[in-house]
């Protein structure tokens, strides 16, 4: 197993509702290293094998929604539900992988 396996979290900011996809390697899952529940509100979570490759993968392919110099984007439903259907994918490989 990799040293990167870990939780792709989408967050969102509950200040300005901008989301967040971020890598997580906490095991129990709170997600405190994400300041969730102070800061955030994750919306979804998925183990996978490369958790900071695929964060970064999202934030280039949604670089035009990025807000400038942040670690933000501004996501529709449309943007969530492919998120979620890529990360459902690696996280099935994931399971295959691990077993």
């Amino acid at each position: 197993m990799s040293d990167y396996t870990g939780f792709v979290c989408v967050v969102r900011h509950k200040e300005s509702k901008a989301y967040g996809i971020f890598p997580s390697y906490d095991a129990g899952a709170k997600f405190e290293d994400l300041e969730v529940g102070d800061k955030h509100e994750l919306i979804m979570n998925y183990w996978v094998l490369d958790a900071f490759g695929v964060s970064n993968k999202f934030y280039k392919k949604f670089e035009k929604k990025r807000i400038t110099e942040s670690d933000y984007l501004v996501l529709n439903k449309k943007d969530l539900k492919e998120i979620k259907k890529i990360l459902e994918g690696l996280k099935i490989f994931a399971d295959i992988a691990i077993k």
